[in-house]
């Protein structure tokens, strides 16, 4: 998959939001380090999206967090102007990424980044008194995320509202 991205890039190709989505899906398939390091390479070559490859490597964890939070929100304000489907793509792909990796709390980080973004319409619908979470289109570690966000949000909810556990409903 790398020669084949180097090839679009010699050919002068940007790639979309898409193209890195599944640069992203393949890193979390790889089954060696020199795979994983190709494909990161592509990935950080990749002049508008710099930054996702700065969120994946563990080398930025020196870095200042907040200035890599900075340049990873101007770049999912920039995606406003995607469709909302090629965003799912990418966010999707992302969140999967840094879930695999260990970086749960930056993939919660870019899950809520999504959701504020409108990425993931489904995430918390209200019906009524009900809260409703449907997973439907997320991959198994994005819904695993959604999920856990989900529940930490009802139980500060009980908390908050002091309101015992029986009477929640799911």
């Amino acid at each position: 998959m790398a020669v084949r991205f180097k090839g679009f890039k010699l050919a002068g190709i940007e790639p979309s939001c898409e193209t890195v989505g599944v640069l992203l899906s393949a890193l979390c398939a790889c089954q060696s380090v020199t795979e994983v390091s190709a494909l990161m390479s592509c990935i950080h070559s990749c002049k508008n999206f710099k930054v996702i490859a700065d969120l994946l490597d563990e080398r930025s964890e020196g870095k200042d967090k907040e200035s890599l939070w900075k340049d990873a929100v101007a770049l999912f304000d920039r995606l406003q102007l995607e469709g909302t489907a090629a965003r799912l793509v990418l966010y999707d792909s992302l969140v999967e990424a840094l879930w695999c990796f260990g970086w749960r709390a930056r993939a919660r980080r870019v899950l809520m980044a999504g959701r504020e973004r409108g990425v993931f319409p489904q995430a918390r619908a209200f019906s009524g008194e009900e809260l409703l979470l449907d997973l439907h289109m997320l991959s198994v570690n994005v819904a695993q995320v959604m999920l856990l966000m989900w529940l930490c949000e009802m139980e500060s909810t009980c908390i908050k509202e002091d309101t015992p556990y029986e009477q929640v409903y799911t």
